[in-house]
């Protein structure tokens, strides 16, 4: 059983109660304090967050599981479930942020709009949940699972990656809890089938 299955009952509930946490009380705050930080900080976020872009990454790893495939890498397996995971995640992502319509950071900052708009489609109205959190989710997820000795290790280093967001004031720290959320757990749900992607792999 994945780690993230086996801790389920600890680890939804942890997030759920961190998620409305964040919303009423930490979220506007922390983007006001990160708020036009120095250019250092903003580049090492730039930095980060160019690595959990889900559509760069859904590019990246297909042609990485085609390549190791073709030479009959066992690392092939791997990059079949990163793919199955981020695929499975970025779906969910769309679904949730066109039910939400969550307003970003960018409204707030500029025309003090704040909360769920529900059923939007444009940009800036799509906060919740973060995809690029979902990218380092479910990366880290697949990780966690096949290495469950180091899994809160890599659930650590999602956030430290999506935390970019933040600072690049694209997101609030409820839509990165959101997205890793996502993430794990469309990685664990992928992680649990391998039995079977292995018999078609």
């Amino acid at each position: 059983m994945p780690i993230f299955q086996r801790d389920a009952k600890y680890i939804i509930p942890l997030f759920i109660a961190l998620i409305l946490i964040s919303y009423f009380y930490i979220d506007i705050p922390l983007l006001y304090a990160v708020h036009e930080k120095n250019q250092v900080l903003r580049a090492v976020a730039s930095f980060l967050s160019f690595f959990t872009n889900p559509f760069r990454a859904l590019f990246i790893l297909p042609v990485l599981f085609i390549i190791l495939k073709i030479y009959k890498k066992k690392e092939s397996f791997t990059f079949l479930l990163l793919t199955l995971s981020l695929g499975l995640g970025t779906f969910i992502s769309f679904i949730l942020k066109w039910f939400f319509g969550r307003a970003r950071p960018e409204l707030l900052l500029k025309e003090h709009i704040f909360g769920f708009l529900f059923f939007e489609t444009i940009n800036l109205e799509s906060s919740f949940p973060s995809g690029h959190a979902i990218t380092a989710g479910a990366i880290m997820g697949i990780l966690g699972c096949k290495y469950p000795r180091y899994a809160y290790l890599f659930l650590l280093l999602a956030l430290l990656f999506s935390f970019s967001r933040i600072i690049l004031e694209q997101h609030y720290f409820s839509d990165i809890l959101a997205g890793i959320f996502v993430g794990i757990y469309s990685a664990t749900f992928i992680y649990s089938q391998k039995g079977k992607l292995c018999k078609i792999h």
